[in-house]
């Protein structure tokens, strides 16, 4: 083979490396990017809950899930809450009213908002909904709607004894006090 095919072949085999690990170097700078992003990038959900120990109490839980810290949270009321006795409105509570500078990540917040024990056919069957603007510090302006059915937390009960370590304690405490109690009265 004369030196001018060789140096073609080597050429050739140069470029097509060269393309092929052009191709890798851009698929490893991609990825890093979204690795990057991920660390960066806050998530919120709302979800609602009823409390451990009373199931027909429900309340509302904001949480940040995301890696990144939430910026200048706004709230805009979609749907709220309205029941004679019932004091806790989405309107009413601090979140809903202003911008919250920052909502870090593996944050939660949560806000007591009713009773189920009254009116439960109706409260049942009702929602709230709301809209969250964010931002966070890849983008700008996420918005977020959630609509939280109360049904769907519908037939929650009580676990007996209660499934988290503090709710044992309370349970156990509950338990002793009984049995001073017990031992009080024979005496």
């Amino acid at each position: 083979m004369n030196p001018d095919g060789i140096t073609a072949v080597f050429t050739t085999v140069i470029a097509v490396f060269t393309i092929v690990y052009s191709i890798f170097a851009y698929k490893l700078f991609r990825e890093s990017k979204l690795s990057r992003e991920f660390h960066l990038e806050a998530h919120m959900i709302a979800y609602l809950v009823n409390a451990e120990t009373s199931p027909d109490m429900v309340s509302l839980i904001i949480r940040n899930i995301g890696n990144g810290i939430a910026r200048n949270l706004r709230f805009m009321i979609i749907h709220d809450i309205d029941y004679p006795n019932n004091s806790n409105q989405l309107k009413d509570i601090g979140i809903f009213n202003k911008i919250m500078d920052f909502f870090p990540p593996d944050y939660t917040n949560k806000y007591i908002l009713m009773s189920l024990s009254e009116n439960y056919e109706k409260k049942a069957k009702d929602y709230i909904e709301f809209e969250l603007t964010y931002d966070d510090a890849i983008t700008k302006n996420k918005k977020q709607n959630f609509r939280l059915d109360f049904k769907d937390i519908e037939g929650l009960g009580k676990l007996t004894p209660p499934e988290t370590y503090i709710g044992m304690i309370s349970y156990r405490l509950e338990k002793i006090e009984k049995i001073l109690e017990k031992s009080k009265s024979k005496q």
